[in-house]
């Protein structure tokens, strides 16, 4: 009440409306715990790397950045390729851009102009039987951790908390995607899903089957590149940082 008292109430009027955007943009998914998910990619040193399945572990970047309840989780295994996606977080993004998205295995696949969770059972039914083993590790951490909790909210139910992941559409062509209340700086950036994103280990290229949007951040989907460079131009301008400061939290 200061804030909207005391500042900026030349540009408050009583015609002032919420922007035709507001309800458009949404929270990014809960790729959280993160060990659970974020990974590195573990190259043979005899026999390389196969294409098709894939020798990962939880990120040492992950564990670093989890929180204590999660410090000591470590999860190895073989994963098919299908479920390799990068995921961009706060960390990764800079005005006008994004640095590498994080490779992680999740367990997605494209349905509808949305994503479908697989959980053990339908990925033993399909035949991804690396995935499955790799789920059961995970189920098992999460019960361990939370305990009674796990049994209200279970790993598959986090992981899409309000349909955070499945509502993201893996045919839109671009993604305006910004951060939440809690960053320094407003900055913005888009994802173009027309190009390919990947990671480049021993020199050969792993695609991500998609890139998904970390809770951390905000996005819009649109298949309009003038659309989503004209709304990123506008959340990276100085004048609407400075205007949004005072009421960060």
């Amino acid at each position: 009440r200061s804030t909207l008292s005391q500042k900026h109430m030349d540009i408050i009027h009583e015609k002032s409306q919420r922007s035709y955007y507001y309800s458009l943009f949404k929270e990014g998914a809960r790729i959280d715990p993160r060990p659970l998910w974020l990974v590195d990619i573990n190259v043979h040193p005899k026999l390389g790397l196969s294409p098709k399945v894939l020798p990962v572990s939880s990120s040492k970047r992950s564990i670093h950045r989890a929180k204590p309840k999660f410090k000591d989780v470590r999860i190895k295994g073989e994963v098919e390729s299908e479920f390799l996606y990068g995921v961009v977080t706060g960390s990764e993004l800079v005005p006008f851009g994004t640095l590498n998205p994080l490779p992680a295995i999740l367990p997605i696949i494209p349905i509808n102009g949305g994503y479908k969770v697989l959980r053990v059972r339908d990925a033993q039914k399909r035949g991804f039987l690396g995935l499955a083993k790799w789920l059961k590790k995970v189920e098992k951490i999460w019960a361990e951790k939370l305990k009674n909790k796990a049994e209200k909210m279970k790993i598959y139910d986090w992981l899409d908390y309000w349909g955070q992941l499945t509502s993201q559409n893996p045919n839109a062509k671009y993604k305006v995607v910004y951060p939440g209340p809690s960053a320094t700086y407003l900055i913005s950036s888009v994802i173009d899903n027309t190009k390919e994103y990947f990671i480049s280990l021993e020199g050969r290229r792993l695609r991500f089957k998609g890139v998904i949007i970390d809770v951390a951040l905000f996005w819009y989907e649109t298949n309009d590149a003038s659309e989503a460079y004209y709304l990123s131009a506008v959340l990276n301008s100085p004048i609407i940082d400075a205007l949004i400061k005072p009421v960060q939290s």
